[in-house]
């Protein structure tokens, strides 16, 4: 990076390049893409038969690893849908960081303002039916169910599947058309972790 090449080799350091490019160049696509704009990552979590409801899904292990992002986005946005139904918090509470500033996307401002949600200090909640923003260099979470990653496919550059080993009965599931490439597999606690780019 700036000039490291050619500085190395002015020591007599013999330098190949090019080595592991496509690996290094999709580790910092992310970067990449903030210096321009804002990255988006659209976070789901269901169950190895692909059901996303009936409360928790994720390991401890997984859910820390969502609140260790949650503590460096920019913003994070959720479906007036998932903040209706699910009633979260959405903060840190597992790394003891400040939780995020949050975009509700939903037609209507019909919310309950008792729900843990709009309760945690230090942070705006905003209720909007436009999202925008996208063009400023940030880091976007998006977390949120069909409708959001219907509403905001365009958008996202990355998917993050927590995918859990349950089976379950419930009928929520993300049906949705997606192509997706698989970047990179890791594990939290006895969660896969599926990080994928939208093709």
């Amino acid at each position: 990076h700036d000039g490291g090449v050619k500085r190395l080799e002015e020591q007599g350091i013999k330098v190949e390049s090019g080595v592991c490019q496509k690996e290094a160049l999709e580790l910092l696509e992310p970067f990449l893409i903030w210096q321009k704009r804002a990255f988006v990552l659209f976070k789901i979590a269901q169950t190895s038969n692909g059901k996303i409801g009936g409360g928790y899904l994720s390991s401890k292990e997984s859910l820390t690893h969502v609140h260790q992002l949650r503590s460096v986005c920019s913003r994070m946005i959720i479906g007036g849908n998932t903040v209706r139904v699910d009633r979260p918090t959405l903060d840190c509470r597992f790394t003891g960081d400040k939780a995020p500033n949050t975009v509700i996307y939903s037609k209507s401002d019909n919310f309950d303002r008792d729900i843990p949600l709009f309760g945690v200090e230090g942070r705006e909640v905003e209720v909007t039916d436009r999202l925008e923003g996208f063009d400023r260099p940030s880091f976007v979470l998006i977390e949120g169910g069909e409708g959001m990653i219907n509403a905001l496919r365009d958008r996202v550059d990355w998917l993050l599947q927590y995918q859990t080993p349950k089976l379950s009965s419930h009928d929520s599931s993300y049906s949705v058309d997606l192509d997706l490439e698989f970047l990179h597999i890791d594990r939290r606690g006895g969660d896969l972790l599926l990080w994928s780019s939208l093709t």
